[in-house]
Order: structure tokens, then sequence, then C-alpha cells
């Protein structure tokens, strides 16, 4: 068997890791340049292509969040500027209460109903191409991630109140990176301060006991595990890109549920920009009667996501036919294959903004690497599916439908992308 290598067998890195300047060095640069962003969104020009902070926000870090996502987990999560301000109010005056149990049980369909309705009133009150709209998000929610720092114990708010929680946690499913702990260092120790913390150190801030994590849901990389742990169990190592999804041993409807709405969401995000929507618009407006804007979009954005899950579950109901399972089962199980196609997609659409908006690259060129990643999305997606199926060797064929609706997405996708998109603010 060849021996995974182990980042942290590279001593200069592990002495980075342990040291007290990690994360704090990639914490410090985020700090100025979101105070910065703040200035500039509500002190800045109006409008966002000249607006300094829009920019940032919209143009590179939106566009780079996912890709950041897909190689380094939720590292993000870990030199969050909100966060590392949080941390210190609650060390200052933290109450440090437990998290309710019903947070714990329902935040995560808090964080997916606050991501739909961000992206929702994008459209509707011009979020993206508002600069002070855009600092009013930010400042929103600020305030949520110090007032539960101030209240709960440890990043109570990222685990289960970030908006941007259930994105980042799917899209690390795909990372090719992953932080494990060493089972059999770990069946010797007798104190876990790998989650409780020491003198020194705080414990994990995102709830995770490293000797049993197996995914990449909630880790964030901030190293505290690794400076706890006197044993060394702790290991940093690569991986096939989406592998965790292939065997998810509590697969999550949520986590599904989210993989399914969001590939609906970049449709209907995608469309807005597209020659079509105008036609379209009309023949909606003309066909329902609704010509109250907000009450359409409202329409159609919720068929964009329900649509997609409808026929997860149409798939599902085949599929669990040959499979032998339940419906519910069979969704939550296969529902993770469609984790690498959205990822794709939603890097295909931020690659307009990202290298268009500024003008990088000429539209064709930029077309191209939409096909690429859209392409890489949907391979990703039917691997992934295949994987799963071979899960339960009850049936062969239960993977079948779910690669059909792949395909179908995928020519979706990839028509989409062969029409010219607008910038924003435009």
């Amino acid at each position: 068997m060849i021996k995974k290598v182990n980042f942290l067998d590279y001593a200069p890195l592990k002495a980075l890791l342990k040291s007290r300047w990690y994360p704090l060095i990639f914490v410090l640069p985020t700090m100025i340049v979101f105070g910065i962003l703040i200035v500039q969104l509500f002190l800045g020009s109006a409008e966002t292509s000249n607006n300094f902070g829009s920019v940032m926000v919209w143009i590179f870090l939106w566009p780079l969040l996912p890709i950041l996502f897909l190689l380094f987990g939720r590292f993000w999560c870990s030199v969050c500027p909100m966060s590392r301000v949080s941390d210190e109010v609650q060390k200052k005056v933290g109450m440090n209460k437990k998290v309710p149990k019903f947070l714990q049980q329902y935040g995560v369909w808090i964080i997916i109903a606050a991501f739909i309705i961000i992206t929702w009133s994008d459209i509707v009150f011009g979020l993206v191409e508002s600069p002070t709209n855009t600092g009013y998000l930010l400042l929103f929610v600020f305030a949520g991630v110090v007032l539960m720092g101030a209240v709960f114990e440890k990043r109570a708010w990222c685990r289960y109140l970030c908006f941007l929680g259930g994105l980042s946690s799917n899209y690390s499913m795909n990372s090719a990176l992953e932080l494990r702990a060493n089972s059999e260092i770990c069946k010797t120790c007798k104190d876990p301060t790998c989650y409780k913390g020491t003198e020194k150190v705080e414990g994990c801030s995102m709830f995770e006991y490293p000797r049993t994590m197996d995914s990449n849901r909630f880790c964030n990389f901030c190293a505290n595990c690794i400076k706890n742990c006197p044993h060394d169990a702790i290991k940093i190592t690569p991986r096939p890109p989406t592998s965790e999804l292939w065997f998810i041993k509590k697969p999550r409807f949520e986590d599904s549920f989210l993989a399914t709405a969001l590939i609906g969401i970049v449709v209907s995000q995608t469309v807005v920009m597209l020659e079509v929507w105008e036609p379209f618009m009309e023949w909606f407006e003309s066909t329902t009667g609704i010509t109250n804007f907000t009450i359409a979009w409202t329409v159609i954005f919720a068929g964009a996501m329900l649509i997609p899950v409808l026929l997860m579950l149409i798939s599902g109901f085949i599929s669990s036919r040959s499979s032998g399972e339940t419906l519910n089962s069979n969704f939550m199980r296969f529902g993770y294959a469609l984790i690498p196609l959205g990822l794709g997609i939603h890097l295909a659409h931020n690659a307009k903004h990202f290298f268009g908006e500024v003008s990088i690259l000429n539209m064709p060129t930029i077309q191209v690497i939409q096909y690429i990643l859209s392409v890489l999305g949907i391979l990703g997606a039917m691997y992934t599916a295949y994987r799963i199926s071979k899960n339960n060797p009850n049936s062969k064929a239960s993977v079948v439908p779910y690669l059909l609706l792949i395909l179908a997405f995928g020519v979706l996708a990839l028509w989409m992308y062969s029409v010219p998109m607008a910038a924003r603010g435009h």
C-alpha cells in the first residue's frame, strides 16, 4: 500500500501551523481589507464597476471562494475577519452559553433559507448593483457574527447560521485536501485536548472532534488541534477531488437538497443575463397574467429550485425500485453526486465575472473556460454517482436514472454558456 503524503512531515509548514502566527498572518490582511471595503462601499462611487468595495466583493472574492473551498476546504472560514472580531469579543465579554438544541438540529435549514433569500434579493433589490446595499448586507452579517460570539460558545455563527455555511460545507467535501487524525495514535490518548483545548490554545471552534472527524464539512483548518495534540496525531493529506462524496457514512437530506437546489439557483442567476430572458419574461407575463416583477421573479426562482428537486425525486423513485432502498435513503445518497456538477457550473458562471468584467480575457476564451469547467463538473458528478452506486451491490442499474439526469443538467449548462452573458451592473 502506498503511504499517504502528510504535509505536516514538512517541518517548516508544521512549525508555522503550530506557531501563534497561524492563522493570524492571514487574518490581519483580511481585517484590513474588510475595513477598507466597508468604507468604500458607503463612501465610494455609487457605480458598481467604479467602486473598489463592490469590485472586491462581487468580482474578486465571490468568484474566488468556490475555488478556495475546492483547493483548501473551509480555510477561508479560519481567516474570515468577521469571525476573528467575534472571537475577540467572546474572550472579553462572551457569555459562552451552550448552543440551543433547536439551532443544532435545524440551523442548517436556516443557513439554506438565508442563502436562498440573499440570492433572491440580488435580482429584486439590485444587491450586487448597489455598493450601499452590499455594505448593509456585510454589516448585517457582521452584527450577527459578533452577537452570536458574545452570547454562545465557540464559533456558533459559523457552524449553525452563516449563510455561506451550506455552500462551503458542500463544496469543501470536493476538496483535494483533508485534515484527519491518526486513529491508531488516538486510541491510546486519554485526554482529548484536540477538542477541549489547553490553557494556551482553545479547542476546536467548530464543535468538531478531530479524532473521529471523517468529513471536511465543518473543519476550517484553524490548526488548533495541531497545536494542542501532544502526540502529533493530526495529519493533512491530499486526496482525489470528490472522493469524500463516494463514501458518506451518514448522508443528510439537507446536504442533498441544497446540492440539488443549487443547480436551479445557478441556472436562474445565469438565465437572467441571457438574451432569451426578456422574451421569456414577456411570455411569462402574458401567460400567467403576473405583471409585478417581484412576484414573477419569486415564482420563477422558486420553480428553478424546485424543478431539479422534483426531477431528483423522480430519478430516486426509479432508482430505488432497483436498489431496494426507500426513496428518502436513495435521494440522500445520490444527492451528493450533484455537488461536483453544482460546483462546476458555479465556477463557470463566475468565470465571466472574474475574467470578463475586468477585461482580462475576451469572451470566446472565457466561453472555452466555461465549457471546460462545466464538462469537468459533469464528469465529476457522473463518476461520483457511479462510485456511490457501488456501495449498494444489489443493483448496478440504480445509478442509470441519475446519470441521465446529470447529463440533462449538463447539456442545459453548456447551452447557457454558449450564449453571451452581460456584465454586472449593466
